[in-house]
């Protein structure tokens, strides 16, 4: 299992959250590999679409090479799932040995963070275009050997990522457990793994405070351990998983994630049962914190407070499984 750094830890820093149209510290994905040294990893996860159109140009060759002389292996992502990448794509996958490639739904119309799926009108269709293009590129993965690591994120749910593993005809897809986003869809960690365990082959490690809001709870980035994660708990769950390859550190999203679990609508797609409702909602209110307000900075500050959580949050995950 390796210890990665993911990129969306440091969103601003990269431009990928990008609200104020500055110019971004990290102006290229090469950029990130003397930043990854100085953190302690050798391993980092971005999402080769963002940066790269294809695999087979120069430019990606280029980034490959200077990885390779720093020692940083890559775990490889896609933020916007299209299966003609995929197919193009995929032979130059397999030749860098990647057995896994994170992924995330696409959502059809406007996404809404934070478990609001009742409040979307495509969620279902959204969904359901999902499962026909999986099935669509299974029988290409398998030739790679390639599979898919579909991230819960945010609004999808731990049986339903179950369900779309078990279903995989040549067995070509895993999951992406983002630890903070189960929050979202009603599960604790340990519930999260209980249902999904068998399948998950990567972490995104991120952490949350949790703040009462009167219309349910604000998840607002925190370094890690400083939110609902114990550490030592959380390294002893995460050591049980027999397929996971890759734990990735990611700060949370500048934005809270407001989930409106006051609101009865909320509950309606949940396929949790009472009595895990019951549990989970005793250890949100164990773990809820007042309210006070999130501090937004700006500019050069923001900037230079991303990267030192950064560097906090991977000395600390370096620290659960030392």
């Amino acid at each position: 299992m390796r210890l990665s750094l993911n990129i969306y830890a440091m969103a601003y820093a990269a431009g990928i959250y990008n609200p104020d149209g500055h110019v971004p510290y990290f102006q290229s994905a090469t950029d990130f590999l003397p930043f990854v040294e100085k953190v302690g990893l050798t391993t980092l996860e971005l999402p080769l679409d963002y940066f790269f159109g294809r695999l087979d140009h120069d430019d990606f060759t280029s980034f490959m090479t200077a990885a390779h002389q720093r020692g940083i292996k890559i775990f490889p992502a896609i933020e916007n799932f299209d299966t003609q990448f995929f197919k193009d794509n995929l032979g130059h996958m397999s030749a860098y040995g990647w057995q896994n490639v994170r992924i995330k739904m696409p959502h059809l119309g406007d996404t809404f963070y934070g478990g609001n799926r009742h409040l979307s009108k495509h969620f279902n269709h959204s969904l359901a275009s999902f499962k026909t293009a999986l099935d669509a590129i299974e029988d290409d993965l398998a030739a790679a050997g390639v599979a898919v690591a579909i991230e819960n994120h945010q609004d999808v749910d731990a049986y339903e990522l179950l369900a779309i593993c078990q279903s995989a005809k040549h067995g070509m897809r895993r999951i992406t457990w983002d630890v903070g986003n189960s929050l979202s869809t009603y599960h604790t960690a340990e519930q999260f793994v209980q249902i999904t365990g068998a399948y998950i082959a990567n972490i995104h490690l991120k952490d949350y405070t949790i703040n009462k809001m009167d219309e349910g709870i604000a998840l607002r980035r925190s370094v890690l351990g400083e939110g609902f994660i114990d550490l030592d708990n959380m390294a002893r769950l995460i050591n049980t998983l027999p397929a996971c390859a890759n734990v990735s550190m990611e700060l949370a999203a500048h934005p809270d994630r407001v989930c409106r679990i006051y609101d009865p609508s909320y509950h309606q797609n949940s396929l949790a049962s009472d009595d895990d409702k019951a549990v989970f909602t005793q250890f949100i209110n164990e773990k809820m914190v007042a309210d006070t307000g999130a501090t937004m900075l700006k500019g050069e500050k923001l900037t230079y407070a991303e990267l030192i959580q950064t560097e906090v949050s991977c000395d600390l995950m370096r620290g659960m499984f030392a």
